[in-house]
């Protein structure tokens, strides 16, 4: 069973405000519009005991800020940081 909620309700006007198509809560409060940042980047890692890989991730909120963790060995995606750390250990071992 579900609930209705009322367009003038406060979690409908909520609901619009991040919406950006027209849904039963009404018109869209965004617009659709590709926005780079904030984005997530990636590296993985091995326990020092060894194991599964480990990801890490940090929210990115602009370019400084994504070329200071990129410098640091962070990737765009986790595939590619599994892969590079794959590359890591096989060029080290």
């Amino acid at each position: 069973m579900g609930v209705l909620w009322s367009q003038d309700s406060g979690y409908a006007t909520e609901r619009r405000k991040w919406e950006t198509t027209h849904t039963e809560f009404g018109p869209p409060g965004r617009s659709l519009v590709y926005q780079e940042f904030p984005l997530m980047v990636y590296r993985a890692k091995r326990a020092e005991t060894g194991g599964k890989p480990i990801l890490e991730h940090h929210i990115v909120g602009d370019e400084q800020e994504e070329r200071n963790l990129l410098s640091r060995g962070f990737v765009s995606g986790p595939e590619q940081a599994l892969a590079r750390l794959e590359y890591w250990e096989e060029e080290v071992g």
